[in-house]
């Protein structure tokens, strides 16, 4: 699971031992204060997955029900068996898929931040999206007397669903995306043959660079709005693409396709995706709804250069040393 992880999804294995270390240093500096109570946690849990384990072991139909609602008994599921008892095994799975949800989503949320005040002409029609759906849709009060958005709410900010989507297609996770391993010699078209045991994948950023890529209009009909240029930041150009008659389920932020590898395509596409756009969602509509938020410096509220994305190997980041000002509006 550990080397699948690095190679498929971080691309940060053995070539980049400074980060490993950089990591590992941070980690161990404050690990020690907090280790028992991580421990004692973690055993809790683990104690309590195994033990509603072997209790539905013998019933097939309730093993690793999905309504547990624990990450750790869905893992469970598809670990070999002679390692479902084997508590390193379920933490090293537990924290390998962890990080790889949290470090995406988390880069996400952070690149259309940075999008946002960038382009802060963008914001307004952001936020009246938000207004109209709230207003229409309501909020769900929770115990705490927290307003919180409604499930059904979320399919109708079609145009937050298209700046997300732009934002990603500028700064995806990486250069590279569907890695994969050949199992057996492949023969492509061209006559060529890949042989078993090449790590091939796709150039992520020809994909989300290019004209069909970008202008998927041989299939509209001429009602459909042109289109700017692929280096040109639009971030409504996917919602004006919804907006065609037969297109309202297309040119989602989570729609994968050969045109839309952002997630991955096919059977082994991101299965977390839609928790993610549902996750970065929540966050923007809590920015763009109780704050204001701009560059550092920008008073005037005009935007400015959007801070640069670090490169290491093929991993794409959101610039770490970027500074941005947040105040509580006034509404």
């Amino acid at each position: 699971m550990r080397r699948m992880f690095h190679a498929k999804y971080t691309r940060i294995g053995n070539n980049s031992p400074a980060l490993i270390k950089a990591v590992k240093i941070d980690l161990t500096r404050h690990v020690a204060s907090t280790l028992d109570a991580l421990q004692d946690e973690t055993r809790y849990a683990l104690d309590r997955e195994l033990g509603t384990w072997k209790v539905a072991e013998g019933d097939e139909e309730d093993e690793f029900d999905d309504q547990q609602g624990s990450f750790v008994s869905w893992v469970m599921k598809w670990t070999d068996v002679k390692n479902r008892e084997n508590p390193s095994t379920l933490a090293e799975n537990q924290v390998t898929l962890s990080f790889a949800a949290i470090y995406t989503t988390t880069m996400a949320s952070t690149h259309a931040i940075f999008d946002l005040i960038s382009h802060p002409e963008f914001i307004a029609p952001l936020r009246e999206e938000i207004d109209q759906v709230t207003a229409e849709d309501g909020y769900e009060i929770d115990g705490s007397g927290k307003k919180n958005l409604k499930k059904q709410s979320f399919a109708k900010l079609k145009k937050l669903d298209s700046f997300l989507k732009e934002s990603q297609r500028f700064s995806p996770s990486g250069l590279i995306s569907n890695l994969r391993l050949t199992t057996a010699p492949l023969l492509l078209s061209t006559g060529h043959t890949i042989p078993a045991g090449v790590r091939i994948g796709y150039n992520l950023y020809q994909v989300n660079n290019t004209d069909p890529r970008v202008s998927p209009i041989s299939n509209l009909s001429s009602t459909a709005p042109s289109l700017d240029s692929p280096s040109s930041f639009s971030p409504f150009r996917w919602s004006s693409l919804r907006s065609v008659p037969g297109n309202e389920s297309k040119y989602q932020f989570v729609t994968t396709s050969k045109e839309a590898m952002n997630f991955g395509h096919g059977s082994h596409a991101c299965p977390g995706r839609f928790f993610a756009s549902a996750e970065i969602k929540v966050v923007l509509v809590e920015l763009l709804t109780n704050w204001d938020i701009r560059l550092v410096g920008d008073e005037m509220g005009t935007g400015g250069e959007r801070p640069a994305n670090f490169v290491l190997d093929a991993t794409i980041g959101a610039n770490p040393r970027a500074e941005v000002e947040l105040r509580r509006r006034k509404v």
